[in-house]
């Protein structure tokens, strides 16, 4: 007989949580590619792959939901100082990139995400920093040619 049979499971907030906010990304990004053309299979237009992957990401959210509503499993440990190491980065990237230049936004970028781990060096950080700075501007300024200047000058 099993033994989980009679015991009852409880409602696991944290798992339903996130895939909620996987379904509420997928909506998102749905709600944003309807306004733009989608097109067909053949032709696809601006708003072809956010609303699939919208949609995609829904379904998959929503049997996520269906799947872990009860769960014996802990609430997870959330890594804090990575996560907001790697959020900070990213937002200070996104201030920086226009006033200062795709180098030092990329270079800023890199080292405020390094300083999430606690493992990391300042000096390994810096001269990854430098190394991927450099390499984005070649990647994106020089071989993609978008339009963002190395630096503010």
């Amino acid at each position: 007989m099993n033994s989980h049979a009679g015991s009852r499971k409880r409602l696991n907030i944290w798992e339903l949580g996130i895939a909620g906010a996987l379904f509420l990304l997928g909506a998102y990004m749905l709600w944003q590619g309807i306004g733009y053309s989608v097109g067909n299979l053949r032709q696809m237009g601006a708003g072809f792959f956010p609303v699939v992957v919208g949609a995609a990401l829904m379904l998959l959210a929503f049997g996520i939901m269906l799947e872990i509503r009860h769960s014996d499993g802990a609430p997870p440990e959330l890594p804090l100082r990575p996560l907001l190491g790697i959020t900070a980065g990213l937002v200070l990237f996104a201030v920086t990139v226009v006033p200062l230049g795709l180098i030092p936004a990329t270079f800023l970028l890199v080292l405020l995400s390094m300083g999430g781990d606690r493992g990391t060096s300042w000096k390994k950080a810096l001269i990854t920093a430098l190394v991927l700075a450099a390499f984005g501007y070649l990647l994106f300024g020089l071989v993609f040619r978008l339009s963002v200047h190395a630096f503010w000058w």
